[in-house]
């Protein structure tokens, strides 16, 4: 109050109680009024509650989607839809693809050659405007130093500032496709040389079925 008669109409914000004992937060207008030999206070009161629980809910998802994208250890980057010009990258994205943050804010992916097929990106946008959302879509992407990388990616079209911007995270399954590679080339391998040796070759599992027989 004295405040408010010395400054002149300032707002405040206060927490007051009702009749019924509930607590409120509230914006306070307030300036002195002369009127007659007196000195009055005015006050307009406003409930802002409901406006200060949405503004520290979403206080709370910011720094909840922060922690998320900072610390998950796929790659997420926010790019712009029409140039792929990278708005921000998380941790994940430098240690997958070798490029830091400064490195990469303000260019596009284009600049870096980092589709290893830009027909890959081409059918992201593409379906990005038809649907709004792509999952598990596989690609290539080439590294800094070169090698390139398997990746499995889901990405969201979103809307800030009336730009559209592109939302995605990718999964490095590198090391997994060559795994499966490996495993399809091993399994061809058997498959011929027990097709070519001139006794007959059963498998039997545990339970004694019969899993395999060869032609012979």
């Amino acid at each position: 109050m004295n405040l408010a008669k010395s400054m002149g109409r300032m707002v405040f914000s206060f927490r007051h109680k009702l009749a019924s004992g509930e607590i409120r937060d509230v914006e306070v207008f307030s300036g002195p009024v002369e009127y007659g030999q007196h000195t009055y206070l005015h006050s307009i009161i406003h409930d802002v509650t409901v406006r200060k629980r949405a503004e520290e809910e979403l206080s709370r998802s910011e720094e909840k989607f922060r922690a998320s994208f900072s610390t998950s250890p796929d790659a997420i980057n926010i790019n712009r839809a029409e140039d792929g010009v990278y708005i921000d990258i998380n941790e994940g994205f430098t240690k997958i693809m070798g490029y830091s943050r400064d490195e990469v804010i303000g260019k596009s992916s284009l600049e870096f050659n980092i589709w290893n097929d830009i027909k890959d990106r081409e059918r992201l946008v593409s379906e990005l405007k038809r649907d709004g959302i792509v999952t598990n879509m596989e690609a290539g992407f080439r590294g800094k130093d070169g090698q390139i990388k398997t990746g499995l990616m889901s990405a969201r079209l979103i809307n800030i500032g009336k730009k559209d911007l592109i939302f995605s995270v990718t999964r490095d399954i590198t090391e997994k496709k060559q795994a499966e590679k490996q495993l399809l080339k091993s399994e061809r391998l058997y498959r011929q040389l027990v097709d070519n040796i001139a006794e007959q070759v059963w498998e039997v599992d545990v339970n004694g079925v019969y899993t395999f027989i060869s032609p012979r």
